[in-house]
């Protein structure tokens, strides 16, 4: 998320909030003490129901309700844009854990891995 946050446009503010809300969720469970893997199982419901619905109610909320001709949506590029900031990051996250898990083994990625690698996603968070 970092590295995309990084190369998102300024004039792109709802991308950089959008990053910033998925990142923080993890975060505020994570300083709650609250429940890693159901925090983890809600936070990829919200990406895949964005990735689906993002684009078309976008779209009829700019095009539809506003009412007004002097800024337009296409459904190709938003759908490219909310794939690019949500499904990379959504799909990166499952192929490291998947793919540290077969290479590792569960224990040895609960017990070396994600205490390594997890305090790296508040760095992560404070750069975006």
């Amino acid at each position: 998320m970092v590295g995309l946050a990084r190369y998102v446009p300024p004039t792109a503010w709802c991308t950089r909030l959008t990053l910033r809300c998925i990142a923080m969720v993890m975060i505020w469970n994570q300083l709650a003490e609250g429940d890693g893997d159901y925090c983890a199982i809600l936070v990829i419901i919200n990406s895949i129901l964005q990735i689906i619905l993002y684009s078309p109610m976008s779209l009829f909320f700019i095009n539809v309700i506003s009412g007004q001709n002097t800024l337009t949506l296409q459904y190709g590029k938003t759908a490219i844009a909310v794939l690019i900031y949500l499904g990379i990051p959504l799909a990166a996250g499952v192929v490291t854990r998947f793919g540290m898990i077969g290479l590792l083994g569960r224990k040895r990625f609960e017990q070396n891995f994600l205490p390594y690698f997890g305090p790296l996603a508040l760095v992560g968070l404070l750069y975006t």
